[in-house]
């Protein structure tokens, strides 16, 4: 099984190899850890894995569902290969020996987070955010995806498509005449129709909660993968299982179903995650 969830759950359940950079990163310029390449991004990106994958063995724990793989917009949705076996083919064969095609492709995207306001900062002060130009980079995505793997199976949207600031309640967004977050959402699934894959799978970040209700964001993300899920998910619910291949489930995390954020106060996941907060947290 391969697990799909907003990033920052995933950092912390998994402690996957992560290249750390947010969504409104420019496209150029980026920082890696250890200065990938330009060109042969996805190579790197699987050498990466495959060091995991052998160091985890020789330890003798690994597990194939322990990996997500969340690289972040500026990946540009690389084809990310879901091949069970390739690893060890490689491993055994070489790194063009016994090489097998493989069984599917998916491409990644997190932290579109869009809204039509002035560039910006993090709370910090220390990330850029460049809120408009993130259109663009979701474009530039989706052309790469069309031009360079036009038969990925999917694409798995990993949360905070568009920026909390669209409901109008902080930050720029207070500057509004109203909401946004309805033309906001619709700008960005405008750019994710162009891709020639029509399969997005969408996880929800805080981002979302902090613009629509669950029955919106069911509405507007995973109605359409009622049919198709094995697990379908609802308004209540929004995690489900699908499976682009006979040998490989994914689990789509709903990692805000315990929760103080998007919850009635009456609800028993409120009154759950409130008790764990005030359980867990010493500053209640």
């Amino acid at each position: 099984s391969f697990l799909l969830g907003p990033h920052s759950t995933m950092n912390r359940l998994i402690r996957p190899h992560i290249l750390p950079f947010n969504s409104a990163t420019p496209l150029r310029g980026l920082l890696y850890p250890s200065s990938p390449p330009r060109r042969g991004f996805s190579s790197y990106i699987r050498r990466k894995i495959n060091q995991k994958i052998r160091a985890k063995r020789q330890r003798g724990w690994f597990s194939p569902g322990y990996w997500l793989v969340s690289v972040g917009l500026a990946c540009l949705g690389v084809g990310v290969h879901a091949a069970a076996g390739e690893e060890v083919e490689e491993e055994r064969g070489g790194v063009n020996g016994g090489r097998k095609e493989p069984l599917f492709r998916f491409g990644v995207i997190a932290d579109v987070q869009y809204a039509d306001i002035k560039n910006g900062t993090n709370f910090g002060g220390g990330e850029f955010r460049y809120y408009r130009g993130t259109l663009d980079s979701l474009s530039s995505a989706v052309s790469y995806w069309n031009t360079h793997t036009p038969n990925i199976a999917f694409v798995a949207q990993l949360g905070d498509l568009i920026d909390g600031q669209n409901a109008g309640k902080y930050g720029e967004g207070i500057h509004f005449e109203g909401p946004q977050s309805h033309i906001a959402i619709d700008r960005v699934m405008g750019a994710f129709s162009q891709c020639v894959c029509k399969t997005v799978h969408h996880t929800i970040g805080n981002h979302e909660l902090y613009n629509f209700g669950r029955q919106a964001l069911f509405s507007q993300l995973f109605k359409d993968k009622v049919k198709e899920a094995i697990t379908p998910p609802n308004p209540e619910h929004l995690y489900y299982s699908f499976k682009p291949h006979k040998d490989w489930r994914f689990l789509v995390l709903d990692s805000y179903d315990i929760s103080i954020e998007g919850r009635d106060e009456d609800t028993p996941q409120y009154l759950a995650a409130r008790e764990l907060i005030n359980n867990n947290n010493p500053n209640v």
